[in-house]
């Protein structure tokens, strides 16, 4: 299981406009085929409102995914597949998403422990009621895997959403530290 959170903001300063709470629960298949089921609430603000209620979308999202990873040298591929069902305080809406990624190993020795990496995604967002792109992601950065638990992550995601009234690019410094908990080893004790 993963929980995430995040905040965005399109601006450096205090007057975030997006954040959400969500968990992610997976089950692999096989090794190179995880699946997940997942929930989370999201909510976008009016530029610089700093969390107005007034001015926001509020969003309950569930969804389910497939994976598949493959390996090509020092290259890790994802293809991702997700359908969402997401409940907006102004309707129901479904949704897919499409994935595509890859992580390139930077050192020079693959058994390192600190392995540093370059990452690359792009996802697309196709909404159920009609054949379009609701919004295109991209994803590139650098990090450090600091043990088989934890990583690092630092890089730029830009949001670009298809709408009838204009497109507008948002771009974003993305910080993260990612924690696996399904690889910490169980303590048995005897009392």
């Amino acid at each position: 299981m993963i929980q995430e959170n995040q905040v965005k903001r399109t601006v450096f300063n205090l007057q975030y406009d997006y954040y959400e709470i969500k968990e992610t629960v997976y089950y692999a298949i096989r090794s190179d085929l995880p699946t997940a089921f997942g929930s989370g609430l999201f909510h976008t603000c009016n530029r610089g409102t700093l969390f107005d209620i007034k001015e926001s979308r509020n969003e309950f999202r569930t969804w389910e995914e497939l994976n598949y990873k493959h390996t090509l040298k020092r290259l890790n591929f994802e293809h991702r597949g997700r359908l969402e069902q997401r409940f907006l305080s102004d309707g129901y809406k479904n949704r897919i998403r499409y994935r595509i990624g890859f992580m390139a190993n930077l050192n020079r020795d693959l058994k390192v422990a600190s392995r540093f990496f370059l990452a690359f995604n792009d996802e697309l967002y196709l909404p159920l009621d009609g054949v379009k792109i609701e919004k295109n992601r991209l994803f590139i950065g650098v990090g450090i895997l600091l043990n088989p638990n934890a990583t690092l992550m630092l890089g730029r995601l830009s949001d670009a959403p298809y709408n009838p009234s204009g497109n507008s690019r948002k771009n974003y410094l993305y910080m993260a530290v990612v924690y696996n908990l399904t690889r910490i080893p169980s303590r048995n004790s005897i009392d």
